[in-house]
């Protein structure tokens, strides 16, 4: 029974991460840009909706937990990119 609970725990580990990666990976790359807060905002809306969309199709809470993970996290960046920006 130890050994099923190891390789699902590492997939849904693999998916959080991945997900978590690849939101760094385009937070930063905008932030070089001069519209950084509005492809930021696609970004992480794309990448939210293709989170819940495989959630769906695959019929797995682990995607929408990390579209939901992403949100969060990608809503604090964008609201402390307001923040340090503001006159």
């Amino acid at each position: 029974m130890e050994q099923e609970q190891q390789p699902k725990q590492n997939e849904n580990f693999k998916i959080v991460g991945g997900n978590l990666l690849a939101m760094i990976v385009y937070t930063v790359l905008s932030k070089f840009s001069d519209a950084g807060l509005i492809f930021d905002a696609l970004f992480l809306l794309v990448h939210v909706m293709l989170c819940w969309i495989f959630a769906i199709t695959n019929k797995s809470w682990m995607w929408f937990l990390a579209g939901l993970l992403v949100l969060l996290i990608g809503a604090s960046t964008c609201v402390r990119f307001l923040a340090v920006n503001q006159p």
